[in-house]
């Protein structure tokens, strides 16, 4: 018998700070990924990385993200999570939307941009993408075949995933393609394989980034040491008033250095 809810991450090369849920949801399995083979989180059942899959940390954490349902098939529906999201909230309500919605994927909306175009320039800017000029090919691709200009731009730093969906297999593995042979940044072709392959996709109308009761995102590890530990303590603030005390002490602090 299949287990019916997984939420799941994938943790490489130290590049995250994984938390325990604050508040973990009943009938729910929590299960991370990593090559740290000493780690271990509350609430999270810790497991090796497949040793079939070698490639650089980046590439391994994209496979683990873009099939899911592959990897965790005895499950009917998965949550992915990257590993700088802290869920802090029973799930229940959202998964129960995304069931409800009858779609293969789901996502939340961007919470700034709007579409692929403004994606492009934006990641460009600040250069977060290894080829401009491949990426704008492709995006003008994805726009002379059709794709609507004005298609909504999503985050995929959490994917909802029907395992059961028939087109779901197929269009993950459209996805892995883009991402292997062109953009090394995923936004960019997401919503072009979702409209190609007519993926019925299911979009949460608010960002995890905005204060929100479910779920709290938080810099990656390569960020300043005063700026880690105040994010250190601001997310362990959920967990006692301790923390809590300690947070806004800390802030004081930081704002007289500034």
């Amino acid at each position: 018998m299949k287990n019916k809810y997984v939420v799941y991450g994938c943790v490489v090369g130290n590049y995250d700070r994984v938390f325990p849920p604050v508040k973990m949801t009943p009938g729910v399995d929590y299960i991370l990924f990593t090559d740290d083979s000493s780690l271990s989180v509350n609430g999270w059942d810790v497991r090796a990385l497949d040793a079939n899959v070698s490639a650089d940390p980046s590439t391994i954490n994209r496979y683990y993200k873009f099939f899911g349902h592959r990897i965790l098939a005895e499950y009917d529906v998965s949550v992915y999570l990257d590993g700088n999201i802290r869920v802090l909230e029973d799930l229940s309500i959202l998964l129960k939307e995304f069931e409800d919605s009858k779609c293969a994927i789901g996502f939340h909306k961007h919470y700034r941009r709007e579409n692929v175009q403004e994606e492009l320039l934006a990641t460009g800017r600040a250069k977060k993408i290894n080829n401009v000029e491949i990426a704008q090919r492709q995006v003008n691709r994805y726009l002379e075949n059709g794709m609507p200009q004005d298609l909504l731009l999503t985050e995929n730093f959490i994917i909802y995933r029907n395992h059961s969906s028939e087109k779901l297999d197929e269009a993950m593995s459209a996805w892995w393609h883009e991402l292997i042979n062109y953009s090394n940044r995923d936004q960019l072709s997401l919503g072009f394989v979702r409209w190609k392959h007519n993926l019925k996709t299911h979009i949460y109308l608010w960002n995890p980034r905005i204060d929100n009761e479910f779920y709290y995102v938080y810099p990656h590890n390569s960020e300043s040491t005063l700026g880690s530990i105040r994010r250190y303590i601001r997310i362990r603030r959920f967990d006692s008033r301790k923390y809590l005390a300690a947070y806004y002490l800390f802030d004081r602090f930081l704002s007289k250095l500034m």
